[in-house]
């Protein structure tokens, strides 16, 4: 953990060494004990880049990895190698599974398998990963390893009727989008490069209800516990993304904030001036305090302020609380100003719900005094012509409130240590109307791995398709997870992956610029770090990770997952317990976000 973070930090990880003890090294992604036990079974072969006996090698480890008798049962036992070939520094694997076309692989297995297949060559940090195909028959053709994945279904569309908009008079995408001036105020999110942008960033593992219990996905290794290193990773950059100008949708929430206060559109402390309209959409938030019938409300955008609904919080206790504002998209969306009112005076935060909309935005972290000034205010006043939504404001992130059928209780820690499954669970589920349970619960898959692509999914549901398609003004949104590596204690240096069967349009070059840019960054100031940053040789590993996967998030963004070091390092594990290289990490990766996002054309 970090240095200087919160005592509730510090002490979660003291207290989590005490529990846990120090455990054996992991991999980065899948079911790292799982790789363990096979990789064992099959000797620990090591093997150079480029070096023929590869393939015995990838034979044994698939031998293994289709042994019940090992742990195995990640392959069916009849499966084969088929051909196993070098392309550069990425070893090319294709297999015959010896199955019948309903048999599914799980995306944590997956990975696993990724992972046990890179481990005779992850010694050299010129090794790219690895491409995998499979066929179920001999009959049959080759077929990305993802087509064997268990998936999720995708969510019903979003209806092209705008019932607000339509509510209100107007023909939602008729004509051009009319500019109406807008709200001014001293204290503003900064104007940067990544204005106009929307970053969805997530936090790898958390703590996951088990078949008995709940369990941290990663042991404690060197004084820290990746599962909350992750979130510590997204803390720091959620704030330099929003000052680079960027909307910031963190996938498990930010903030270090147990106590929540969440305000929906009907709750006592909710106000309204000027003329406001109650929706009639059948997707809204609801967190059941007042049952009035009315899902949110709307009012008509003008070029000066006629409307504003305030939404009001009593504080009891001084503290930082970050703040969400949650509206359902819609095509009659517009850049919709929040007005927070906090102990040090208002400061205004525009979110072009065009862009994004179906969950909860960060609105930035806030002091808020015991009994003082505590309130969102949504205002009318907006540069375009549409609607303006007042539905839910959030402040602070709360407790863990989803209970699980294998421990029979809640994880009881604060929700952003959980898995962002839960997040997805509780905000999109059990306090939300209309939402598809596919994305954060998928049919025939545990906790663990719905977990892998619920980030992606929300993300997805979130998102907004400009009329023209995907690729239209791709650089106005990307996404980002956060991870730590392991191996086996002697490697060091950061990596991003690259979805070897469905990657997203340009992942290659955001990962390779990411990498590259951290790399940079770190390099050139790491005489203040207690050691020396080390640049691996090859900046991305590919292979099979749902987690930036087009099958989680239908390519509608560039998305790529970054390892940050390998925390079973003594010296990377000092570094990412130094605030300093985790500050610097956070702002890199901003870097390499803009320098990225300045490649696609808009």
């Amino acid at each position: 953990m970090s240095t200087d973070f919160p005592g509730r930090g510090r002490c979660a990880a003291l207290c989590l060494l005490i529990a846990f003890g120090a455990r054996s090294a992991e991999a980065h992604h899948g079911r790292p004990h799982l790789a363990d036990a096979l990789y064992a079974a099959a000797e620990r072969p090591r093997v150079a880049i480029g070096d023929p006996a590869a393939a015995a090698a990838v034979r044994d480890l698939i031998r293994a990895a289709g042994d019940a008798a090992h742990g195995g049962g990640v392959l069916p036992s009849g499966c084969t190698v088929d051909r196993v070939a070098w392309a550069g520094p990425i070893i090319e694997v294709d297999l015959t599974l010896g199955v019948g076309a309903d048999w599914r692989l799980t995306p944590s297995n997956a990975s696993t398998l990724t992972d046990l297949l890179s481990r005779p060559f992850l010694h050299d940090s010129a090794f790219a990963g690895v491409r995998l195909r499979a066929r179920g028959a001999a009959k049959d053709a080759y077929d990305a390893l993802d087509a064997f994945i268990i998936a999720a279904e995708a969510p019903p569309p979003e209806p092209e009727r705008d019932v607000d908009a339509e509510a209100a008079g107007m023909t939602p995408g008729a004509g051009p989008r009319n500019s109406l001036g807008g709200p001014t105020s001293s204290m503003r999110q900064p104007v940067g490069a990544l204005t106009g942008v929307t970053v969805y960033v997530s936090a790898g593992h958390g703590w996951t209800a088990g078949s008995s219990s709940w369990f941290l996905q990663r042991p404690v290794l060197n004084s820290m516990v990746e599962d909350y290193g992750n979130i510590d990773q997204l803390n720091y950059f959620v704030h330099f993304a929003h000052n680079a100008g960027a909307t910031v949708v963190p996938m498990r929430p930010a903030g270090w904030q147990p106590i929540e206060i969440v305000l929906d559109n009907d709750d006592p402390g909710v106000t309204y001036t000027g003329s406001w309209s109650d929706s009639s959409n059948a997707k809204y938030f609801e967190n059941g305090v007042t049952n009035s019938g009315v899902p949110y409300r709307f009012a008509t955008a003008s070029a000066t302020e006629t409307a504003t609904a305030r939404f009001t919080a009593t504080i009891s206790v001084s503290d930082y609380y970050p703040v969400y504002g949650f509206a359902i998209a819609g095509s009659g969306r517009v850049r919709q100003t929040y007005r927070v009112g906090h102990a040090g005076g208002v400061s205004e935060i525009v979110v072009d719900h065009r862009e994004v909309g179906n969950g909860w935005v960060w609105l930035g972290e806030y002091f808020f005094a015991a009994g003082g000034t505590a309130y969102v205010e949504v205002t009318n006043a907006s540069p375009d012509s549409g609607v303006v939504i007042a539905d839910a404001v959030r402040f602070g992130d709360g407790m863990g409130d989803v209970s699980r059928p294998g421990p029979g209780s809640t994880s009881g820690y604060p929700r952003d240590e959980e898995a962002q499954r839960y997040w997805g669970h509780s905000q999109l589920g059990d306090n939300a109307v209309g939402f598809s349970s596919s994305i954060w619960d998928v049919s025939g898959l545990d906790d663990l791995d719905d977990n892998v692509g619920t980030g992606a999914r929300i993300a997805r549901e979130m998102n907004q398709v400009p009329a023209g398609g995907v690729l239209v003004d791709r650089w106005k949104r990307v996404h980002l997870e956060f991870h730590t590596n392991a191996f086996n204690g002697g490697a060091r240096g950061q990596i991003c992956l690259i979805s070897s069967s469905n990657p997203t349009t340009n992942q290659a070059t955001f990962a390779t610029m990411l990498s590259d840019e951290i790399d940079a960054d770190l390099s050139l100031i790491d005489g203040e770090f207690e050691h020396a940053w080390v640049d691996r040789s090859n900046p991305t590993l590919s292979g099979s990770f749902g987690a930036i996967s087009t099958s989680n998030n239908s390519d509608e963004f560039d998305a790529t997952l970054v390892e940050l070091a390998f925390h079973d390092n003594v010296q990377d594990a000092e570094l990412l317990r130094d605030a300093r290289v985790r500050r610097a990490m956070a702002r890199a990766c901003v870097h390499g976000i803009i320098r990225f996002l300045n490649t696609l054309p808009g």
